[in-house]
């Protein structure tokens, strides 16, 4: 049967006719998705309806978006005086839809994609996400998701003699803060509105899906290919991304602060397609360099430049494992998000020494914590996991996601690391803004 035109899924028509079509066509018409290697492979097999792979109906529903504090859209913009905070935060719209994660006994592991609730399939509802690093407002105190080089947004520890340097911080993401302090940041924009958050690992998660079934390949830092494949579909990766310095050219250059500015890919085009684009360091007649830098779908630095604080996981040890063993447990409630004795959702598995990811829990969420680690940076997930084995049962630890701009090949969307706890702070360190609505 052929192709049939789907509609949006927020729809409730939509929804209707998705029930109504179960009945005539099958699922591999309805969704797209990727089959996963099962063995130190990188490349995904693309599997369910190609003329989808071709078309990515969510992933190109992806947009730049205005957020006012209230969580409501007033408008897309349009050029980049728009993105300075004045008519609300820039943020990059996942448009809600379903998904479904199987895991066979053989060791195989699907990811399938639909606009449609077919069965057995979750629903991932209307999240937005910082289309940049998150940086602060100062005369209101809170996370953003601007592009503005006023003293009203210096970012990394707030150097304000630096402002007419090299070295200036004026319109960077805001580093040297801990979680709490980011989640306390974060709901700042709507006091008593936890749809406000720091990044999450919800939306993390939701984010690395799509870019996997999108180019069908574990390797986010695959080089970049802007052309499409003689079937249509998107290859390549995002590059190495703002990886590439050493210790000691960041250390040299202003003492490892946030070295590039909050809307660094955005030109005089606004567009929310997937691009890597050349900036040059600033230069002060010693030191200049060019680096890359990667926005998936809009999502400037996904991986690299700072780390980011992940919300909503935490790295604790657990009576329903062998002492000595940490696990993963997750928080249903958004409320609770600092209330770590009462996260909910224990995934129920070990995880490992560190090294480079090559399995991960999965599970029928698709969770992306490592379960098996190996040597090799070029297979199985291409990222590396940094683990602190320090954790006791008086310790609670939290992720760290994509690695920083000295982190090279290790860094991507799967690289995470353990070992801070939510009172920690590093200038290296930063984090997103996320929205999700509180009825989804």
């Amino acid at each position: 049967m052929g192709e049939v035109e789907l509609m949006a899924v927020d729809s409730q028509f939509a929804r209707v006719i998705a029930q109504l079509l179960e009945n005539g066509f099958s699922e591999e018409e309805l969704a797209y998705g990727v089959k996963v290697p099962s063995d130190t492979s990188v490349e995904c097999e693309r599997i369910g309806n190609k003329k989808l792979h071709q078309r990515l109906p969510i992933q190109s529903g992806m947009k730049y978006v205005l957020l006012n504090d209230r969580g409501e859209e007033v408008g897309e913009p349009k050029t980049i005086s728009d993105m300075n905070g004045e008519k609300g935060q820039v943020m990059v719209k996942i448009p809600g839809h379903y998904y479904k994660f199987i895991e066979g006994v053989d060791g195989s592991r699907e990811v399938w994609l639909s606009e449609f609730s077919l069965k057995g399939y979750e629903y991932v509802p209307d999240m937005y996400v910082s289309a940049f690093e998150a940086s602060i407002d100062r005369e209101r105190n809170c996370l953003a998701s601007v592009v503005n080089k006023s003293a009203r947004y210096r970012g990394g520890d707030n150097k304000s003699e630096w402002d007419n340097t090299y070295r200036t911080l004026l319109g960077r993401p805001i580093t040297n803060k801990n979680l709490n302090e980011f989640r306390t940041l974060a709901r700042n924009r709507s006091i008593g509105d936890d749809s406000w958050n720091c990044q999450t690992y919800e939306v993390y998660r939701n984010l690395y899906w799509l870019f996997v079934v999108e180019y069908a390949t574990l390797n986010s830092q695959k080089d970049y290919n802007p052309e499409l494949s003689a079937d249509g579909y998107h290859q390549g990766g995002l590059g190495m991304g703002a990886t590439t310095l050493t210790a000691n050219e960041w250390s040299t250059f202003n003492g490892t602060e946030p070295i590039l500015a909050c809307g660094s890919t955005i030109g005089e085009k606004i567009s929310a397609d997937t691009v890597v684009k050349k900036v040059i360091v600033q230069d002060d007649a010693s030191f200049k360099k060019e680096i890359s830098v990667a926005s998936y779908r809009g999502v400037e630095n996904i991986f690299g430049h700072v780390w980011k604080f992940m919300d909503g996981a935490i790295v604790t040890k657990s009576g329903d494992r062998s002492i000595g063993n940490i696990g993963v447990i997750l928080q249903s409630d958004k409320s609770k998000y600092s209330e770590y004795d009462e996260y909910d959702i224990d995934l129920g598995q070990t995880l490992p020494e560190q090294g480079v990811g090559y399995k991960h829990f999965f599970g029928e969420n698709g969770d992306i914590f490592p379960t098996e680690v190996q040597g090799d940076l070029k297979k199985g997930f291409c990222d590396y996991y940094f683990s602190d084995n320090s954790v006791t049962e008086d310790t609670t630890h939290v992720f760290l996601t994509g690695g920083a701009v000295t982190d090279g090949a290790s860094a991507g969307l799967t690289c995470m690391m353990n070992s801070a706890l939510p009172e920690d702070a590093d200038l290296i360190v930063g984090t997103r803004l996320c929205y999700i609505p509180k009825d989804k």
